[in-house]
């Protein structure tokens, strides 16, 4: 039997001063702990293959490998898949806005963007918590609206397509993109007693738009000092 894990080599690391993820060259985040750097994971794949849990969002078909680098002076990931029919842009980061050094918005927040043609993906999120003991239950909120919530741990899941439950505890969707469309993706870690018996409406898709920038920007200027 083959190893699935991938080698550490092929991780790249975002974050937002509090905690981290990691990210695989395939679109998969395989570690984050959304919290704090020492708490317990949402996703946490690269421990344990089968029951750790991942966010992944691959292509269903790739004419060549994944192109990957940081936006300029920035931890905000951009990943390139390119296939027959098109080619797109994943961009992966932990949002930063005014305040977020000291008071992080704990929001891990993926974008596809559509370049050329037009590119089919599969997307799955199967959380985990507390290093995959902590199965959590989706509930469904809205069309653009989910949480998982199992134990102390809660996610705010939000997303420009419609997702499919899977047996109440992941979610999954296939889509494609188009030249200058996006798709975007929203976790929010969160305390459950905030988010029952519903979270609040999610964020416009304008809005995470400016949110990325915004998180673009505050790197920059970090780096800049």
């Amino acid at each position: 039997m083959s190893d699935p894990y991938p080698p550490i080599g092929d991780y790249a690391l975002i974050g937002d001063c509090h905690s981290v993820a990691l990210v695989s060259r395939m679109g998969s985040v395989d570690w984050a702990c959304p919290w704090r750097f020492d708490a317990g994971s949402c996703f946490g794949r690269i421990l344990d293959w089968e029951d750790g849990g991942h966010c992944s969002i691959t292509p269903t078909e790739l004419s060549e490998p994944p192109l990957r680098t940081y936006v300029d002076g920035t931890l905000v990931l951009q990943t390139t898949f390119r296939s027959v029919d098109g080619e797109c842009r994943l961009y992966d980061c932990f949002t930063m806005r005014r305040g977020g050094a000291e008071h992080p918005h704990r929001e891990l927040l993926r974008v596809v963007e559509g370049v050329r043609g037009r590119v089919e993906l599969r997307l799955h999120i199967v959380a985990r918590f507390d290093y995959g003991e902590v199965k959590p239950w989706i509930r469904r909120h809205g069309p653009r609206l989910y949480s998982a919530i199992g134990g102390d741990d809660s996610l705010v899941v939000s997303c420009d397509v419609e997702l499919n439950r899977i047996d109440d505890h992941d979610l999954e969707a296939v889509f494609s993109v188009g030249e200058g469309e996006r798709v975007r993706l929203s976790l929010v870690a969160a305390e459950p007693a905030t988010i029952d018996p519903t979270p609040p409406d999610p964020p416009t898709p304008e809005e995470f738009d400016r949110r990325l920038d915004d998180t673009v920007k505050w790197w920059q200027h970090w780096r800049s000092q």
